[in-house]
């Protein structure tokens, strides 16, 4: 069809070409056929009578799609292809023109084969012969789709020009063709709007426009006309225009006409202006927002973002159009912010607001809230904008407003207090638990009740002023009333109630009621208390008084005014600043108590303790702490002892832990401190050489036995006064004990110059003593040692002094010997018996001996003391002074000390098996075994595996081994008190003897020292001290027990001192276990085999005069 549609576009005269055709004049009938065959158009004849059959038919109509034989052969073939809508007319007219002989030439439509319609038109009309008798009627078909479509394009065009201007209301169309003239004008401001329509079509530019307008505008309409589209702004008088040129083409391409569009841009140019200023404005607001504004494309990449998003995620703005929302947004929140923006590309123009988690790039996590939208082009989703809104402060507002609910449900629902709220009619409208419980109803059933049916009738008035008066004014308010249970029972309650408030308007009341009726029966109990308070604050030994911030007097017992002699007049006068005078005045350093009491009143929450020596003598303890009421101090409460005689006996006790009873010398203790002190002052200074003197006595033992302990005594008091005679003032004596005595020389000088005084000293000591009408004549063995460059300790001193004594007494006697290389061979030899030691451990070569303690009233043992022997292999059984210090050393005393304690128990628990009454054990702890860091556990163990119980086992430590480590020590020992375990102190008086070790640490029981208990019943100070031990342990608590009892001189002396418990030599010496058990078989009473131990009156009871 194409090609043939090509073809029509020659210029042909149909009619003329048929004449010709059937005339025959010019070309025969084949010649002819092929020139019509040839032709790009359609030939067609029929008869000219009806039905009209074809008589020729060209092959061009198989354009149609039909093949000519059907065109020949069915006769019905024009109805089928001639358009519906044209058929009738077609038919109508063509019969009407045959019948009338006339031609007719007109426009129809074709239906193809294949549903294609193409216009044609047909020129047909009867041909005759020369003589006028009608040969057919025959007919040319020319194919002129295009051309209709062309013009159907060109009206429709128009037509939407048309419509178009019509409905631009500051618009108009003109379509002008070659010659520049108007063919169409439309719209309502044609050409600036000076012109109308009948102004413009049909008619030319020069015709309409003035010279000047048609010079400007005619190379416009002739560069459109050339193929240009042209588009500017066009301003004027009469306005601004967008001036659009373009050319028209038809449906081959070519420019047959132009077109130029006017559009009245005047209020678009002012919006434009206005939105450029909305924009800034707009800007200035996105910029400056508190919340982040922002959009992200579909994938989530931000691209806008304002200055908002860098206060709040802590990125700049170039780092924030960098990231993904993925790379902000938590991980558990991500898949929130996916959904919401798949729920967007689906589709979802909505406004959507969600709570989203992200991260700050200083890594801190805020919430936001986003409230987003879809942003769309052409109907497509192509981004999300949004505003986030920093909520963080608000979310941990909600939390905290959330948990503050929790608690205070938890608080409403759990507290011990009745909580209830009730209308302001008095109906309950909810209780918690405890409420339930205090008046025994149900929620349920109160939340039916009235106050009225719950609050005692008494009370109920005042509970109904008490909420009227809150209407008025609502204070808190707290009242006392009474409920009655639905059991019928009573209860007190104390009330504080408030009232709910909605929208500024009272609604209800809040109470929260607290059942005190334990508080009234302890109130009544507190006033039985205060008037006990007041007769013991009255009756106290100590001196009370208690004084306002502002120093008023507040209260003071009648103890403090006689301890103070205070006068009437100052405590009637309630001036403390009078008071204080009168009693810092007192005090023999008066200005420095004055400063205390200074410092004790600025520091209103301190507690002070101190010592006040008075210038009478008294000495008062004074301790003062900070009185509170309601949690705020209101003033100071000080109390004062008299601890005169107290400190006097610690003072007495103190100087015999330090030194000797017999001869008043400094002991063991004293000495090794000043040695101790003297070694450390050596170190690095050659100047502060000293030296150390050990002396014994030859032939004291002789002395003492044979004149007896008496004059061994004297002989011993007089050896000191010697002594301390030879040497210089700051110099020490010191008696280790029993014949012993040790001399520290400090500046000692030369060991020539230490040799002249050990002559000295026993020229001294040789000379006769005068003793009970006996002339005495002792010597004494020296040994010294003197200070060196090598670093030392003062026990390696006194050892070595020690063995360089006994080289001296190896020697003859009377002598002095100075340490030396051989006496450190025999301190080799102590090597010696560590190592044997040793291998005594692995080869388990201890064994342990028991000595009763007896209860010297009745002669009854039921405990021992657990003693360690070793029974050396080759040197036979070995005493305890012997090895124990060399295992202290070497710290062998801890599988020592484990192995009595395993064995003691394991005894006992033994023996406990086979005899009902209860029996006890004691051992001794070395320092080194209450070091141990596990000490109390494998105690316990040991118990546990014994099978015995805590109470059965005591342990002994010295007064010394426990003040060298006293923190440690009193945690080990608190730990053992703890478990059941008595503790007891040994060799008591030889050490520190201080009350306050005594009160520190748990003691249950004193032992007095062997070496007191020797000599008490001859000297009167060594009784005097066994005296104020014994009278000290009844004072603090503590059982007493005397140790070394030889002489039932002592025993009675015992007795009437009023000393129940006791051990020594006396009684029993230390035996093994079978011995031990066959004392237990035979009734454990000492007294059946020496009945003259027995007591035989009542001994004394101690004077209430001497506790004091």
């Amino acid at each position: 069809m194409s090609e043939i549609r090509k073809k029509n576009k020659a210029k042909i005269d149909v009619t003329r070409v048929g004449n010709i055709g059937l005339s025959g004049d010019a070309l025969d009938a084949d010649a002819y056929r092929s020139f019509i065959e040839n032709l790009p158009v359609m030939f067609y004849a029929v008869s000219p009578q009806a039905p009209h059959t074809p008589i020729y038919i060209s092959p061009t109509f198989e354009q149609f799609g039909y093949p000519i034989k059907d065109w020949m052969t069915e006769s019905d073939i024009w109805d089928r292809v001639i358009h519906v809508d044209d058929r009738e007319n077609v038919l109508n007219n063509t019969r009407e023109a045959m019948r009338r002989g006339e031609s007719v030439d007109y426009e129809y439509r074709v239906v193809c084969k294949n549903g294609e319609i193409v216009w044609v038109r047909d020129r047909s009309c009867f041909i005759k012969d020369q003589h006028g008798n009608k040969l057919c009627w025959q007919g040319v078909i020319l194919d002129i789709t295009p051309r209709i479509k062309a013009k159907q394009e060109v009206t429709r065009r128009e037509r939407l020009y048309q419509t178009l201007a019509a409905h631009l209301r500051r618009s108009s169309v003109l379509l002008f063709d070659k010659q520049l003239r108007f063919t169409l004008a439309e719209g309502n401001r044609l050409a600036t709007g000076r012109y109308t329509k009948e102004d413009l079509e049909n008619k030319c530019m020069d015709e309409v426009f003035p010279p000047d307008v048609v010079e400007q505008w005619k190379p416009l309409y002739e560069r459109a006309l050339a193929g240009e589209d042209i588009s500017f702004e066009h301003s004027g008088e009469d306005g601004f225009f967008q001036v659009d040129l373009q050319p028209i083409r038809d449906e081959n391409g070519e420019i047959f006409a132009g077109m130029i569009m006017w559009e009245d841009i005047s209020e678009r140019k002012q919006a434009e202006d206005a939105l450029k200023e909305s924009e800034n404005r707009y800007r200035q607001l996105f910029e400056d927002a508190n919340d982040i504004i922002y959009v992200h494309d579909l994938s989530g990449n931000y691209v806008s973002i304002n200055k908002a998003a860098e206060r709040i995620f802590g990125y700049t703005k170039e780092e924030a159009l960098k990231l993904n929302m993925a790379q902000i947004a938590v991980p558990e929140h991500l898949k929130r912010v996916q959904r919401q923006l798949a729920k967007k590309v689906a589709g979802d123009t909505t406004q959507t607001v969600y709570e989203v988690d992200c991260i700050r790039k200083d890594g801190v996590r805020i919430t936001l809230e986003v409230n987003s939208s879809i942003i769309l082009k052409d109907g497509e989703p192509i981004a999300v904008q949004g505003i986030a809104r920093d909520i963080t402060d608000r979310k941990h507002s909600e939390e905290m407003i959330r948990k503050n609910e929790e608690r205070y449900r938890d608080l409403f629902e759990n507290a011990n207090d009745l909580i209830y709220t009730h209308d302001l009619h008095g109906n309950f409208t909810s209780l918690n638990r405890a409420g339930e419980k205090i008046t025994g109803y149900s929620r349920e059933e109160t939340v039916k009740m009235h106050i009225a049916q719950v609050v005692a009738p008494e009370f109920l008035e005042g509970a109904k002023t008490m909420t009227a008066r809150k209407l008025e004014e609502d204070r808190p308010t707290t009242y006392e009333l009474e409920i009655i249970r639905k059991d019928g029972r009573r209860v007190p309650l104390e009330l504080s109630t408030r009232l709910i408030v909605s929208d500024g308007l009272p609604v209800g009341v809040q109470g929260v009621g607290r059942d005190i009726t334990e508080r009234r029966q302890a109130e009544a109990s507190m006033h039985k208390a205060l008037s006990l308070f007041t007769s013991t604050f009255e009756s106290t030994a100590d001196g009370i008084v208690v004084m306002s911030l502002d120093q008023k007097i507040v209260t003071a017992n009648r103890k403090f005014v006689e301890m103070w002699g205070v006068d009437e007049e100052i405590m009637e006068s309630k001036d403390g600043k009078r008071l204080v005078k009168f009693v810092t005045d007192q005090v023999k350093n008066s200005e420095d108590f004055r400063r205390q009491l200074q410092e004790t009143y600025a520091d209103e929450h301190g507690t002070f303790t101190e010592l006040l020596e008075l210038k009478d003598g008294r000495i008062f303890e004074r301790y003062s702490q900070p009185q509170y009421l309601e949690g705020k101090p209101v003033g100071r409460v000080a109390c004062f002892r008299d601890i005169t005689e107290r400190t006097q006996a610690e003072e007495r006790l103190r100087h015999y832990a330090l030194h000797d009873t017999l001869t008043d010398l400094p002991n063991r203790v004293s000495f090794m401190d000043h040695l101790h002190r003297a070694v450390e002052r050596s170190v690095g200074n050659e100047h502060a050489h000293f030296a150390v003197l050990f002396l014994d006595l030859d032939r004291f033992k002789v002395i003492n036995d044979s004149l007896g302990h008496a004059v061994g005594d004297k002989l011993l008091i007089g050896i000191a006064k010697r002594l301390a005679s030879c040497i210089r003032p700051g110099d020490v004596v010191a008696r280790l004990g029993g014949d012993e005595f040790t001399i520290l020389l400090n500046r000692s000088g030369e060991p020539s110059e230490v040799a002249k005084v050990a002559e000295r000293l026993q020229a001294k000591i040789s000379e006769p003593f005068k003793l009970d009408n006996y002339e005495v004549f002792t010597t004494a063995s020296i040994g010294i040692v003197v200070s060196s460059n090598v670093t030392r300790s003062a026990e390696d001193f006194l050892r070595d002094a020690d063995a360089a004594m006994y080289r001296a007494k190896e020697s003859g006697k009377a002598r002095y010997e100075i340490f030396d290389r051989e006496m450190h061979v025999r301190n080799m030899n102590l090597l010696q018996v560590e190592t044997d030691l040793r291998h005594a451990v692995e080869r388990n070569e201890f064994e342990v001996l028991y000595q009763p303690i007896v209860d010297i009233t009745t002669g009854r043992a039921d405990e021992f003391e657990a003693l360690i022997r070793w029974r050396h292999p080759v040197h036979g059984l070995v005493n305890p002074n012997e090895f124990i210090t060399v295992a202290e050393e070497t710290g062998l005393i801890i599988p020592i000390g484990r192995w009595i304690l395993e064995e003691s128990c394991r005894q006992v628990a033994e023996w406990q098996s086979r005899f009902e009454r209860p029996l006890s054990v004691s051992v001794n702890l070395s320092a080194k075994q209450l070091m141990h860091p596990n000490l109390t556990g494998q105690v316990e163990n040991i118990l546990l595996d014994a099978g015995i119980h805590s109470s059965q086992l005591k342990l002994e430590v010295t007064e010394s081994t426990v003040m060298e480590h006293s923190d440690r020590s009193l945690k080990v020992l608190s730990e053992l008190d703890k478990l059941g375990v008595a503790l007891s102190t040994d060799d008591f008086g030889t050490g520190y003897s201080s009350l306050s070790y005594l009160q520190k640490f748990p003691f249950q029981r004193l032992k007095i020292d062997r070496s007191f208990i020797n000599i008490m019943d001859k000297d009167e100070k060594s009784g005097a001290i066994v005296k104020t031990i014994l009278m000290l342990g009844e004072n603090l608590g503590l059982e007493v027990v005397a140790e070394g009892i030889e002489t039932v001189g002592q025993l009675e002396k015992l007795r009437s001192l009023g000393c129940t418990k006791a051990q020594g030599y006396l009684f029993s010496r230390p035996i093994d276990s079978e011995a031990a058990e066959q004392f237990l078989d035979n009734g454990a009473n000492v007294f059946d085999d020496n009945p003259s131990l027995q007591l035989h009156s009542p001994s004394p009871m101690i004077e209430v005069a001497d506790v004091q």
